[in-house]
């Protein structure tokens, strides 16, 4: 899905694999292979943590052009997802690599909720230089 808002700002979606999650965990293997977080790879049950490691590696890939775990081999992304071999570039400031490195970890219950990412220094300064811009 592509929506603009009221004041021009770009939305995209993607909702293909979206699936309502109760309090429930999940099984089901889908996504895109530089996305997939560890517990995905080792099929274990998962909840809404995948979300957040998704976002982790989304702001890298949008920060650096690449996603962190990429290797032209989809079996070698696997294993640098499943050993966590990614190295921040150093173009990177030190809030951003807080903020991605701080997220791509391997424990779930390790990974910050939505809302210390939303609070996360690297985003609150990002929204204060669009706001006073």
């Amino acid at each position: 899905m592509i929506d603009l808002t009221f004041k021009n700002n770009l939305k995209l979606c993607d909702f293909g694999w979206a699936a309502y999650l109760n309090s429930c965990n999940r099984r089901t293997y889908c996504g895109t292979t530089d996305y997939l977080s560890p517990e995905l790879l080792t099929d274990e049950k998962y909840g809404k943590e995948v979300d957040i490691w998704s976002i982790g590696v989304l702001a890298f890939e949008l920060c650096s052009g690449r996603a962190p775990f990429y290797s032209k081999m989809d079996k070698d992304t696997r294993k640098n997802i499943k050993d966590l071999n990614f190295k921040l570039p150093s173009s990177f400031s030190k809030e951003l690599g807080d903020f991605v490195s701080g997220i791509l970890v391997h424990d779930p219950s390790k990974r910050p909720t939505i809302d210390a990412l939303l609070n996360h220094t690297w985003i609150v300064s990002g929204v204060k230089k669009y706001r006073d811009s």
